[in-house]
């Protein structure tokens, strides 16, 4: 794999916004959550790298990130290697507290982690495929605050309906709700 590993700024943020650095996250509690894993973007050394941009963390308990999160994630890699194309979203919702380097703690860590997951038949036209009977659409709710290590990501799945609900968020709206 092409994991350098290398926690880094976004300095392509726009002037004024701030920047996240690794040791905003030098509090022993958290884990450097990845949003997009590294290990979906191996082809190439950069893609891998921009894995680890800090825009693409969120304060993770280690539980989560580490037990179903990562489960889901392996899971979905194997959904790909078996023939099917993924369209995933993955974010966090609620503020439980906030961690920083500098006083203003300005790194919220929400109370959950969510991910949306459209699955295809590998293709061309997205839209066609993504209306045939062979597609499946589901979402995950995990809590951030509390959850079991060992417990099965499946534990958590739930409608794509119910992460729009939470995060008020609209996903795959030109997909046929049927």
């Amino acid at each position: 794999s092409a994991n350098s590993g290398s926690f880094a700024p976004d300095t392509t943020l726009p002037a004024g916004w701030y920047q996240v650095l690794p040791e905003d996250y030098s509090e022993p509690v958290y884990d450097r959550g990845h949003m997009c894993p590294s290990g979906d973007r191996t082809n190439t050394q950069t893609n891998n790298d921009y894995t680890f941009l800090m825009t693409n963390m969120i304060p993770q308990l280690p539980a989560n990130n580490q037990g179903p999160w990562v489960d889901l994630e392996n899971y979905c890699r194997t959904l790909a290697s078996q023939g099917n194309e993924i369209y995933i979203f993955s974010g966090g919702y609620g503020q439980h507290t906030t961690i920083g380097s500098t006083p203003q703690n300005r790194i919220v860590v929400p109370t959950h982690t969510w991910k949306v997951v459209l699955v295809l038949p590998n293709g061309n036209n997205d839209l066609a495929r993504a209306s045939s009977k062979n597609t499946r659409a589901f979402g995950v709710i995990m809590s951030n605050v509390s959850i079991s290590q060992s417990a099965p990501w499946r534990n958590f799945r739930t409608t794509v309906d119910a992460v729009e609900y939470l995060t008020g968020y609209d996903f795959f709206n030109l997909i046929p709700k049927n």
